[in-house]
C-alpha cells in the first residue's frame, strides 16, 4: 500500500514483495499530462513486479477527472493489468476490491464532492467487499491535522458509516499525511499509506 505520492515515484526494487499493489490517491504533483507520463514509466516495472496494480486518484490527481479515458489509455496499452477504479470493484482471486477518489470539498480540486454525493457514493459499496480503498480517510480514523494549534478531523462521516456497515477486512487510504499509519479493530484494519509527511517530505515507507 502506498498513497500521496506527489510524484515521488518508487522504484520496483524500493517496494516490498507482495501479490497487489494499492495505490490510494494522489500519485501526481499537478495532475497534468506530463505526470502521468512519468508515472507511467514506474507503472511498467510496478505492473511487472506484482500481479495487479490497484490506483484510485486524490484530489491532485486533476487530469483524471476531466479526462478518464485519455489517462486510463496511457496506462492499460501498456500494464494490462493495472487497474484505475473510480467508485468501482474488482475481484482478484476471490478477494474484492472497491476503490473510489471522493474527498470532502476543500478548494477547488478533483473529485471533491459535496455530502449527498459522497452519501450515494458510499452507501453502494457492496456489502461483500473485502478491502475498500478510498483517497479520503474516515472521521475519526488516522484523519487528523493539527491546525492552528487545535485538532481538527477531515475524514468523511458517510465513508465511516459504510466502513461500519460492511466491515472489510481492510481500509487502505491516504490523503491526510500526518496520521501515516495503522490502526487495527475487531473486524478492520485502517491503513493510511501517505508516503509523503506533513511537511510534503518523503519519509513514509510502504
Amino acid at each position: 500500500c502506498i498513497s500521496d505520492l506527489h510524484g515521488y515515484y518508487p522504484k520496483a526494487s524500493e517496494l516490498p514483495a507482495g501479490d497487489v499493489l494499492v495505490i490510494a490517491g494522489d500519485a501526481t504533483g499537478r495532475g497534468i499530462y506530463s505526470d502521468y507520463l512519468s508515472m507511467r514509466k514506474y507503472a511498467k516495472e510496478w505492473s511487472k513486479k506484482y500481479k495487479h496494480v490497484i490506483f484510485t486518484p486524490g484530489n491532485h490527481d486533476l487530469l483524471i477527472e476531466s479526462n478518464e479515458n485519455m489517462v486510463r489509455s496511457l496506462f492499460e496499452e501498456e500494464c494490462s493489468n493495472f487497474h484505475l477504479l473510480i467508485n468501482d470493484e474488482i475481484t482478484i482471486e476471490g478477494i474484492k476490491f472497491w476503490a473510489s477518489p471522493i474527498t470532502v470539498p476543500f478548494m477547488q480540486w478533483a473529485f471533491m464532492y459535496a455530502d449527498h454525493r459522497r452519501e450515494k457514493v458510499f452507501n453502494s459499496i457492496p456489502e461483500d467487499t473485502d478491502v475498500v480503498v478510498t483517497h479520503s480517510p474516515p472521521y475519526g480514523i488516522l484523519d487528523v491535522v493539527n491546525a492552528y494549534r487545535s485538532v481538527k478531523h477531515l475524514g468523511c462521516m458517510y465513508l465511516l458509516d459504510a466502513i461500519e456497515r460492511i466491515q472489510p477486512q481492510a481500509h487502505i487510504f491516504g490523503h491526510i499525511h500526518e496520521s501515516y499509519g495503522e490502526l487495527e479493530t475487531e473486524f478492520t484494519t485502517f491503513i493510511n499509506a501517505s508516503s509523503l509527511d506533513g511537511n510534503y517530505a518523503n519519509v513514509n515507507p510502504p
